[in-house]
């Protein structure tokens, strides 16, 4: 039996220099081309300078007032450390001597991960509910049980059927609550982070945005970034008229939440780390005393996985500030209009989640020759099945993208071949078929739910490279052109743009490559050995391209169905040395003694 335990101990604070004074997100010029074409003519056909850039409209900004040099002081002591302890034991047990079983169970523990002192303000009870306002959980059932056996079931020891299955952990990152602990504090104890919704307006007669207008848009108008950069001073000096910083406030009745009325990097009160079930079932065969063959099933699932984003840079917001029914703006929490200032909000309530899974299939099958009679060589290849969130583009299903990942196929092929007058050879071949793609229309919500962008209706559960070729391409682009294009979203503000695909494209290659390596020995004394070789990477040069396939479709990605460059390759695999980069050559060579 083994058996033993692990206690690590973390202690540090950090500084909090975000949005600081402000971060501002313009809209592009193709963003404009596409989600605003009348108003094109406002705006420069060139960007030289930065007042060039200031001069596209704005899009969204965030800044923040206070000390940003150090996490909230409230209860320091309580958010600067974290013990983590794992603790395990395992036995194996010879049934018979063909047959051994091994199994255990191990135990982990997190004591001060999250926010276990603070609780959640009044303010979030329409979002946490009433029941759940109370501070993070600690999880003591984290169990790992294993189990797995090998077993030779003839005499000549020549098959083995061996198999396994666990249940593993992950741990938390100690910085995950920071942001949340600002916002939980005090008011005015720490740092404060404000969003461009809960500004309004101030300047008069800009046409489309009347005064008091929040300044976060969805869609580009007449306010620019140089406005905003101009009033940004006076902007940041009238909220902090209303802010009175006393690091020394323990005085909970009112949060940093209670006066931003909206926030971010929220935890879920049942937050738990990532957790995945592996299992595997397998066979091995030698066929002679230096080849064998193998194949495996593998199966990994993982739960619990972060959902924090939406694909655009965005939390997950539970509060669905953004969200449109029947042509009006529905947040969870009513939006502030004066007259409801105490249970209002005036933006999103990002949080993150674990609420996330991945699983995996993949048959693994291997031919092994060791090194025998001048040469090894090994053959592996992987035909595999990865299915998981393909970006949140419903905030009321964050699952409706659920589908395929990563390649289909992987296969390397590798081997050395001693050669006379002690030259040798030795090569590793790679090749990885065609990942999933995707195509995405950005800029409009399609659901209501407050996200903006979506992948191209109709495509279902399939993906290109998984299905779905050009011709159902054009002809899912052809319907949306008829059931979206020039209509108006949920949000009364966007309207749906036309696609037109380019005259070439693809979704994207497979990857190649033949690496090569010719070494020559010299030996001294059977004490010293000298190595000199000569390598080329990607022999054959193939091109291996590769795509920015963004989750969130971005303007510049190549599965963005508004970008003239969609389906353009924009970069290539590898460095100048290394696997599947452009073809190169190296010298080198080792002395050992």
């Amino acid at each position: 039996m083994k058996f033993g335990g692990e206690w690590e101990y973390q202690k540090g604070t950090g500084t909090y220099y975000i949005d600081e004074p402000a971060a501002i997100t313009l809209f592009s010029p193709a963003e404009i081309a596409q989600l605003a074409p009348q108003l094109l003519p406002a705006f420069p056909k060139t960007f030289n300078t930065l007042a060039d850039i200031l001069k596209l409209p704005l899009k969204s900004f965030a800044f923040g007032i206070g000390d940003p040099s150090q996490p909230p002081p409230f209860q320091e002591g309580n958010a600067d450390h974290d013990n983590t302890f794992h603790f395990y034991w395992q036995d194996s047990w010879k049934i018979k001597p063909s047959f051994t079983l091994t199994y255990g169970l191990g135990w982990s523990y997190e004591s001060n991960a999250l926010n276990h002192d603070l609780t959640k303000p009044a303010f979030l009870a329409p979002i946490y509910g009433a029941n759940n306002l109370g501070p993070e959980q600690h999880d003591f059932k984290h169990f790992s049980p294993i189990v797995g056996f090998a077993w030779s079931p003839w005499k000549d020891n020549k098959t083995v059927f061996r198999g396994g299955a666990g249940v593993y952990y992950d741990t938390i990152d100690i910085e995950l609550r920071l942001i949340e602990r600002s916002y939980l504090s005090p008011f005015g104890s720490g740092y404060l982070e404000l969003g461009g919704s809960s500004i309004p307006n101030p300047i008069p007669g800009i046409p489309g945005v009347p005064v008091n207008t929040p300044l976060d848009f969805r869609t580009p108008t007449l306010f620019t970034g140089a406005i905003l950069n101009n009033i940004l001073p006076i902007v940041r000096a009238g909220v902090a008229q209303q802010v009175n910083f006393n690091p020394n406030n323990t005085d909970l009745s009112v949060r940093t939440i209670d006066f931003a009325k909206s926030g971010t990097e929220l935890l879920a009160n049942d937050f738990t780390p990532g957790s995945a079930q592996h299992f595997s079932l397998g066979v091995q065969r030698q066929l002679k005393s230096d080849f064998a063959i193998s194949a495996d099933f593998v199966y990994r699932h993982f739960l619990h996985q972060q959902i924090r984003g939406d694909g655009n840079g965005n939390d997950v917001d539970l509060n669905h500030y953004y969200r449109f029914v029947n042509g009006v703006q529905s947040p969870v929490i009513p939006i502030c209009n004066g007259s409801n200032s105490n249970e209002c909000s005036t933006g999103p309530v990002g949080m993150i989640i674990s609420g996330g899974r991945t699983a995996y299939r993949a048959l693994l099958l291997k031919a092994d020759k060791r090194f025998s009679h001048r040469y090894q060589m090994q053959v592996s290849y992987a035909l595999q099945d990865q299915q998981g969130i393909n970006g949140i583009y419903n905030d009321d299903n964050w699952f409706q993208y659920f589908g395929p990942q990563g390649p289909r196929s992987i296969l390397n092929v590798s081997g050395v071949v001693d050669l006379p007058w002690k030259f040798q050879v030795s090569f590793i071949s790679s090749y990885t078929s065609r990942n999933p793609f995707q195509p995405v229309i950005p800029g409009v919500d399609l659901t209501g739910s407050g996200i903006d962008g979506f992948p191209l209706p109709g495509m279902g559960d399939n993906l290109f490279n998984r299905g779905l070729d050009k011709a159902d391409l054009a002809r899912l682009v052809n319907q949306y052109n008829q059931t979206y294009a020039g209509k108006k979203g949920p949000n009364p503000s966007q309207t749906f743009p036309s696609v037109t695909l380019p005259a070439a494209y693809d979704f994207g290659h497979n990857f190649n490559s033949q690496d090569l390596r010719l070494t020559k020995l010299f030996r001294w004394h059977d004490r010293y050995e000298l190595q000199a070789f000569a390598e080329v990477f990607n022999l054959f040069n193939f091109s291996n391209l590769t795509y920015d396939l963004s989750s969130s479709g971005g303007w510049g990605s190549s599965n963005n169905l508004l970008n003239p460059g969609f389906g353009q390759p924009t970069g290539r695999a590898g460095g100048t040395f290394g696997t599947g980069g452009p073809r190169a050559f190296q010298l080198g060579s080792r002395f050992s003694f």
